[in-house]
């Protein structure tokens, strides 16, 4: 496999991986909230307060990930535009380049989910 195939082929599999790690910070914090909801008299036991810190931990990390995938998106699609000498679209690059961006993310939504979870675990 060619130098250059060898990199596509990881960035292909760092982007299904990606997608796919969003989607469950996504869908576990839609289905924590909802189980939350759904089973309300068993966490009405609960101080309201650690209940509203269980409701932010969850609402904080589903808003990361999709605020993250809307910057990765409009990142991109200025870089795939056909203006490569335009400001935003060197802007679009740089934003696109910096890795740290998703991570910080990934590790919010990550710490928001434990923090929620030892919350639920204490309730329960």
């Amino acid at each position: 496999m060619a130098k250059n195939n060898t990199y596509e082929h990881h960035f292909d599999l760092y982007k299904q991986y990606t997608g796919t790690l969003r989607n469950w910070f996504v869908v576990s914090g839609v289905g924590g909230l909802v189980l939350f909801i759904s089973h309300a008299d068993t966490f009405s036991k609960c101080s309201k307060t650690l209940r509203c810190l269980i409701y932010i931990a969850f609402l904080v990390a589903i808003a990361v990930q999709v605020i993250i995938a809307g910057i990765n998106k409009y990142a991109n699609w200025f870089v795939s535009e056909k203006d490569v000498d335009t400001d935003l679209h060197k802007r679009a690059s740089s934003i696109s380049e910096c890795i740290w961006i998703d991570i910080t993310a990934d590790v919010i939504s990550f710490l928001a989910f434990l923090g929620a979870a030892i919350g639920l675990l204490a309730i329960i």
